[in-house]
């Protein structure tokens, strides 16, 4: 009786966001017995269960390493048990929206914090060093159709995973040696190779294929969403992937791929000499201190197929080895970037 008296009173609120809110104050139970599963942000949970604990039986944290801990720790009262699942070898917590709040502040030398500082990257590190949270790992590789997609993350980060053994008979990574020109932050010519295999692509009549395209930076990523969207306008093309339309195909870039997962993946890796011949291995992200993370993200999500469409000169790319015995992390980060594409 008291969940369907609150089932009414929670269909008059509407979207009044006010309302709804003192609904959730004052009807904890009744609104758990009648949605028994929620999937939210732990900043609406800690909203809507505001002073309330133990809410759930169960309280899970999904890609945690992309979660900081001072917009998780709260949410962690809300749950009996509690299971934090997460990857450290994959994408940390973005730091862009902080990067940009972060000057609106001057910080007061003469005000003196006296407190802990608790340091740690994610709500994933901090519940390693707790004593009372038990590590479990998933040691078997589920994704991978072709054990050579997870080959190389493999033996170069995990070296402890079990992989399916495979009987297909296909190539499941494609290099494509462009050496196309970097110019303004984009490759044009790695743009036009897209459109050509999109062109040329083997559309099946049933079970159309994922096909993402993942791209190093944001700007190349822009360029070929436009390319797609102006060869669209010749009706063949058009018609021709509008069944890979239908089945997911997007563009995205190294930084918002984490969780996203397809069935061919084309990476257009972009950098490459500049008009007058000059290379500089500026990688934007990839050099950063958790390159790494990017690249191992952005080479893993594919379920049988990754073409790569490369730019950079074999005379940079072969000096891997060099750049993997290095000691800076940027310079590892890159060296994995080009010992994947000799490994392509």
């Amino acid at each position: 009786t008291k969940v369907h008296s609150f089932k009414q009173e929670f269909a008059k609120t509407g979207k009044n966001r006010k309302s709804l809110r003192k609904l959730y104050h004052t009807h904890t139970l009744q609104l758990t017995q009648l949605f028994p599963i929620h999937l939210t942000t732990p900043e609406v949970v800690c909203n809507l269960f505001e002073g309330k604990t133990e809410c759930f039986d169960l309280l899970i944290f999904d890609e945690a390493s992309q979660v900081e801990l001072q917009d998780s720790a709260t949410c962690l009262l809300k749950g009996r048990s509690i299971v934090v699942a997460g990857d450290e070898h994959q994408m940390p917590p973005s730091q862009y929206f902080k990067v940009a709040v972060d000057h609106l502040f001057e910080e007061d030398d003469e005000d003196e914090y006296t407190g802990a500082d608790i340091e740690v990257e994610s709500l994933l590190e901090f519940c390693q060093q707790q004593p009372h949270f038990n590590s479990r790992f998933l040691d078997f590789h589920y994704r991978s159709h072709h054990p050579y997609l997870i080959q190389f993350s493999n033996h170069a980060i995990y070296s402890r995973l079990v992989i399916r053994p495979s009987t297909a008979d296909y190539t499941p990574i494609q290099l494509v040696d462009v050496q196309g020109v970097w110019e303004n932050q984009h490759n044009a010519d790695e743009i036009e190779k897209v459109i050509d295999i999109l062109r040329e692509f083997d559309v099946p009549k049933k079970a159309v294929p994922k096909v993402m395209i993942a791209t190093l930076n944001v700007t190349q990523r822009t360029k070929i969403i436009r390319a797609i969207e102006q060869a669209k306008q010749e009706s063949p093309f058009r018609k021709h992937i509008e069944p890979l339309e239908e089945a997911g195909l997007n563009v995205k870039n190294l930084e918002n791929l984490q969780g996203d997962e397809c069935d061919v993946l084309i990476i257009s890796v972009g950098y490459g000499k500049t008009p007058t011949g000059r290379f500089s291995r500026s990688y934007g992200a990839i050099n950063q201190k958790h390159g790494y993370r990017l690249l191992n993200v952005l080479i893993t999500r594919s379920r049988h197929k990754v073409i790569v469409l490369n730019s950079i000169p074999a005379e940079a790319h072969s000096l891997f080895e060099h750049e993997l015995a290095a000691g800076s992390q940027g310079t590892w980060s890159r060296g994995l970037l080009h010992a994947y594409i000799q490994y392509a």
